[in-house]
């Protein structure tokens, strides 16, 4: 399901800005979630310790110490063997001020929207939150990803 909404907002985002391309943000955002479907469907046991970590909920860390790497990281270790786009590939990787000074505008750009997208739909399925939470973190991802949109897709150098 979180893949599918991910798609789905990365998709109207990017139509909406008319970039990056509608299909290959859908794409990019719904298999920035590859890693999290396999590790939930092959290795379950773990999967939900790693989830139920009471420091670390559902992030990186939990993963990796259960793991030894995250679900982005295994989601894009195991599709760069892929023909996918350069710019898909490019959705998968983590997103930091580096990754974004190394890769290209439309690369950039596409994870921007895919990691928007992925993370606004996390908050969006999370049951934990109360509406009123929901609404104030989605407002928070909001603003903090349209600041990025409207500033250039690659870092000033330091």
């Amino acid at each position: 399901m979180l893949a599918l909404c991910s798609g789905l907002v990365a998709q109207q985002v990017s139509r909406d800005r008319g970039t990056p391309d509608p299909e290959q943000a859908f794409v990019g955002a719904s298999l920035r979630n590859f890693g999290r479907l396999l590790l939930a469907t092959y290795l379950t046991d773990q999967y939900h310790e790693a989830r139920s970590s009471p420091t670390k909920k559902l992030t990186d860390e939990a993963y990796r110490e259960v793991f030894g790497l995250t679900a982005l990281e295994l989601g894009f270790e195991l599709l760069q063997s892929t023909n996918l786009p350069t710019g898909v590939l490019d959705a998968l990787r983590e997103f930091s001020p580096q990754t974004l000074a190394m890769v290209g505008p439309e690369s950039a750009s596409l994870l921007i929207v895919s990691e928007f997208a992925v993370k606004l739909c996390e908050l969006a399925m999370n049951r934990e939150l109360t509406t009123e939470d929901s609404i104030a973190r989605s407002a928070n991802c909001w603003i903090a990803s349209s600041r990025i949109f409207r500033s250039p897709l690659r870092p000033s150098p330091p």
